[in-house]
């Protein structure tokens, strides 16, 4: 049916002749319009993240051996009461702590960089790339170098998400 025909079914309002609702309009559909670029994605459809260059697959540094352990805060209320509600899940972790052996390596040769969600150690001797099991506080960090082991300890702050946020990003 024609916008002529509408308007003769149902007539226009003085309104709408006032405001210019009877003009012509033109109807964009996002997405059918061309892309002059090679680009596959638009900008909008790419997330923002950190990259941490794996460096390359080549490198033919030692993986050192290195453990991932969960620490929690706990109070009288957690132990006797159970009035905060934390229990001994990983969830209810306030930091990670990643330990790092890193033999015959002095602490001016280590390089640590880390992300919200990756961790890079370098060294001569050894390279280490990790994908963080949880979202960290990247900013808030800590680290502690034992020279007579050759042993690097980061304690880093987890990113805290409630049951919600959790349930959408993992579930």
């Amino acid at each position: 049916m024609s916008q002529a025909a509408v308007q003769r079914l149902y007539g226009t309002s003085n309104k709408e002749k006032k405001d210019g609702y009877n003009q012509p309009f033109k109807a964009v559909v996002k997405g059918n319009e061309t892309q002059e670029k090679k680009e596959i994605w638009d900008g909008d459809e790419v997330p923002e993240t950190e990259v941490v260059a794996d460096d390359n697959e080549e490198d033919d540094r030692e993986e050192p051996d290195y453990e991932i352990l969960y620490k929690q805060s706990v109070g009288a209320e957690d132990v006797y009461m159970n009035m905060g509600f934390k229990d001994l899940s990983s969830m209810s972790c306030d930091k990670i702590v990643i330990k790092i052996k890193l033999p015959d390596t002095p602490i001016n040769k280590v390089d640590v960089t880390l992300t919200s969600s990756t961790l890079l150690v370098r060294c001569p001797k050894y390279k280490l790339y990790l994908e963080l099991p949880r979202q960290v506080q990247d900013k808030e960090g800590k680290a502690e170098f034992d020279s007579k082991k050759s042993d690097l300890k980061l304690t880093i702050p987890i990113v805290q998400r409630s049951m919600k946020q959790v349930i959408e990003e993992d579930y």
